[in-house]
């Protein structure tokens, strides 16, 4: 297939007479976004997890930064992760007497994306997706939670939050993880190594 794409590629270049110079730079850069596609198939589950670790660190270091007098570090780190969370007070944790940089609900979000995606690693080649039944009862939770207290007919607790995030980030995981193992799997014909 790589020949066939090749084959066409010199095809365009003649039929619309593209300089060698220009056939050059095209050969690299392809080169390179191929190249770089392929460290991602092969590391999607590393990269994954550095990421949701990164993010659920940041959010720690915020009150840890506050604490050591370093405000001017973690008031634009709490800031930036209004792109992610609301930051409402009255559902977040506070360590040090300073508020996280995520509410409840969504440390345990990423907490256990994080926690099941090192699992996964363990396990990764031995896991079933999650249907899509299950998947929606998983959901269940965290839906009635938040919406009943959107609406203003219950207010919810750290406990409901916490328990409802760790659920909703495991069943995320459960249900994408795998596809994206066999995927990879199915797209470079060879299994990522996960890591």
């Amino acid at each position: 297939m790589r020949e066939e794409l090749d084959s066409d590629r010199e095809l365009h270049y003649r039929v619309n007479d593209i300089s060698p110079r220009r056939r050059a730079v095209d050969r690299v850069v392809i080169a390179w976004i191929d190249g770089l596609a392929g460290f991602v198939a092969r590391h999607w589950l590393g990269l994954l997890n550095i990421a949701n670790g990164l993010i659920l660190l940041g959010t720690f270091l915020v009150p840890l930064l506050h604490r050591l007098g370093q405000a001017w570090i973690a008031t634009p780190l709490f800031i930036s992760y209004r792109v992610l969370c609301v930051q409402n007070p009255d559902h977040s944790y506070f360590i040090f007497g300073y508020q996280m940089a995520m509410d409840q609900r969504m440390v345990a979000i990423f907490g256990s994306i994080f926690a099941a995606g090192v699992v996964f690693g363990f396990l990764g080649r031995n896991v079933r997706p999650l249907s899509w039944r299950l998947y929606l009862l998983f959901l269940v939770p965290i839906a009635l939670d938040g919406f009943t207290q959107l609406f203003g007919w219950r207010h919810s607790n750290w406990q409901l939050r916490t328990v409802t995030g760790i659920l909703f980030g495991v069943a995320n995981v459960w249900l994408a993880y795998p596809q994206l193992q066999r995927y990879v799997s199915l797209l470079y014909g060879r299994d990522s190594d996960g890591g």
